[in-house]
């Protein structure tokens, strides 16, 4: 059998484990796991791999979002 290099989401979340595409979708919005294709909703097994192997590897920088005023110290 021929083994797939790039899976969608749902295949994605087969293969890493889990019982359902949201719950893997919520978990890897907190990682920074390459996506691939036209519409960027593809993930290479090689990276789903290493993603299993290391999670940590993957850990994206907290995102410092502007809450609109900021006070400045004299």
């Amino acid at each position: 059998m021929i083994r797939p290099e790039y899976l969608n989401l749902k295949n994605a979340a087969v293969y890493c484990g889990y019982n359902s595409a949201r719950s893997f979708s919520n978990l890897i919005k907190e990682y920074e796991l390459p996506k691939y294709g036209p519409n960027r909703n593809r993930f290479k097994v090689s990276d789903l791999d290493d993603f299993m192997e290391s999670p940590t590897s993957f850990v994206s920088a907290p995102v410092r979002r502007r809450t609109g005023f900021t006070p400045v110290e004299i």
